[in-house]
């Protein structure tokens, strides 16, 4: 495969850089049920953040949020042509990929900017 680069893990502030670099973000999960209640899915708010769309496969929470929001492609586990074949048609269709990328930085900033959920968290902890 020459068109895929695979790097060692990086930290927080060097993934940002290296994220603006990519055309889309991939957040692809085993069809393991554990994973729908029990996993952080801290990729995906690293790829909104960064304006990047998402290829998603995880049925829970997370699909309505991407279905609402339109910031991703949302993938069936039992199909992996069609995994293949959207991400074909999805890096053909650059105009597509940026829109779902501005929709994904509007919903970083609408729903979890951390001065805001701090801000929450505050309000909640005074006055429960």
């Amino acid at each position: 495969m020459d068109n895929a680069i695979f790097r060692p893990p990086v930290d927080k502030k060097k993934l940002a850089s290296l994220l603006g670099s990519a055309d889309i973000g991939m957040q692809i999960l085993a069809d393991v049920p554990a994973f729908y209640f029990q996993t952080s899915l801290n990729k995906f708010f690293d790829y909104i953040a960064a304006s990047l769309p998402v290829i998603n496969n995880y049925p829970r929470w997370l699909a309505g949020m991407i279905e609402q929001h339109h910031v991703a492609l949302l993938l069936n586990h039992e199909a992996p042509k069609l995994f293949a074949d959207a991400l074909e048609k999805a890096l053909q269709d650059k105009t597509q990929l940026q829109l779902l990328g501005l929709n994904a930085r509007a919903l970083a900033g609408q729903e979890f900017d951390r001065n805001r959920l701090s801000d929450q968290f505050a309000l909640w902890l005074t006055t429960s």
